[in-house]
């Protein structure tokens, strides 16, 4: 039975409410919970998007994401100090002739900015992070690549299936990736578009280094990551002492303090 205008309109209502209120879902869990075909949501959305009343993502919808999130120099801004101390430590992971992934954190920005103080060569650098990209580019003595894809202009950020396909062509040394929050059950971020393409690099990548500052232990945030028995290595300015006094179940050899 086809559903009326007034029945299709007041649903529509019901998404652009749910997602203000919740920021993220998948097209399969707002199927569920409208009882209605993933087709008839994302027609639904692309309506909403056109209304200028979300953003879509891949396999979801957004309200406005971008435009809610800290612009990308404000954040940068905070807890610098505690950013250098990583990417002092961070860079130590690197070797001669790497190729190396960087995501689009204000903290591995801190570890591009490194990288670039180092002047390292002979290195091929990959990232999705405008601001990155540009400081990387600045020495001009190693390779830099910026993957295709959607810009979010707040946050400096190519994501999307271009970005997506064009890391399936690559395969990684090492990867600098950080995230929103980490507490017992392991580190979350700020969407599931960007949890699923750090997995992805994850997968493409002999070694990843998550970087994170002390100051996220104990936070959550929209979207889970991984589990701690995954995690490579950790980087971060929490001591040991204060992982465990929050739960974290992770192999102190995988622990590094900053």
């Amino acid at each position: 039975m086809r559903s009326s205008l007034a029945d299709i309109r007041a649903r529509r209502e019901g998404l652009t409410s749910l997602l203000q209120k919740e920021g993220y879902s998948s097209v399969a869990e707002l199927s569920q919970r409208f009882s209605v075909s993933e087709a008839t949501i994302r027609r639904d959305l692309d309506v909403l998007q056109e209304e200028n009343l979300l953003t879509r993502t891949y396999g979801g919808a957004l309200l406005e994401y971008d435009a809610l999130f800290v612009p990308f120099y404000q954040r940068n801004a905070q807890r610098r100090s505690l950013k250098r101390r990583i990417a002092h430590s961070a860079v130590k992971f690197i070797e001669h002739a790497s190729s190396i992934f960087l995501d689009a954190g204000s903290t591995v920005f801190s570890i591009a900015e490194r990288i670039a103080e180092l002047n390292l060569k002979s290195l091929k650098l990959v990232t999705n992070s405008l601001p990155a990209a540009e400081v990387l580019a600045s020495k001009g003595s190693s390779e830099v690549h910026l993957l295709g894809g959607r810009l979010l202009p707040h946050q400096l950020v190519v994501v999307g299936p271009g970005a997506s396909i064009g890391l399936s062509s690559w395969h990684f040394d090492l990867a600098f990736l950080s995230a929103e929050g980490m507490n017992a059950d392991g580190l979350w971020n700020s969407q599931d578009d960007i949890s699923n393409f750090q997995r992805h690099v994850c997968g493409r990548s002999s070694r990843s280094v998550l970087c994170l500052d002390g100051s996220k232990l104990g936070q959550t945030a929209p979207s889970f990551l991984m589990p701690w028995n995954v995690i490579e290595t950790l980087v971060t300015t929490a001591k040991y002492e204060q992982l465990l006094e929050n739960g974290v179940d992770l192999d102190r050899k995988k622990w590094k303090y900053a």
